[in-house]
């Protein structure tokens, strides 16, 4: 956990391109795929207010007008499915995964073919 805490920016960062394009090949025509900027919730209980800067997979998916809601919670639960399961935040209509606790990289790309479509 303080490796997490300590983690750079720069370091998250460079997890985010190693993961953007994987993803957002598994996930074409389903989702659209990008970075952004977020805050760490870094505690609760004695810390519950404190927030780091981050960086989130953000997965917007592709889908009727009217049926988002179950679009982004059939990507949720593909996630939470894999594996080693992946568990996101939902938040305006999008999945993030804040990127600043993700140490296996690899393992995390190596699941991705277990994504069902």
């Amino acid at each position: 956990m303080l490796a997490d805490l300590a983690r750079p920016v720069a370091g998250i960062e460079e997890v985010a391109a190693k993961v953007i394009a994987a993803v957002s090949e598994r996930l074409a025509g389903r989702a659209l795929v990008t970075v952004q900027a977020c805050k760490s919730q870094i505690g609760s209980g004695a810390l519950p207010l404190d927030l780091m800067e981050s960086r989130a997979l953000c997965i917007t998916p592709i889908a009727e007008k009217g049926k988002t809601d179950d679009a982004l919670q059939r990507l949720s639960s593909t996630f939470r499915a894999l594996p080693k399961p992946v568990i996101g935040r939902v938040s305006d209509g999008r999945l993030l995964f804040d990127l600043r606790c993700l140490r296996d990289v690899d393992g995390f790309l190596g699941q991705l073919d277990s994504l069902a479509d």
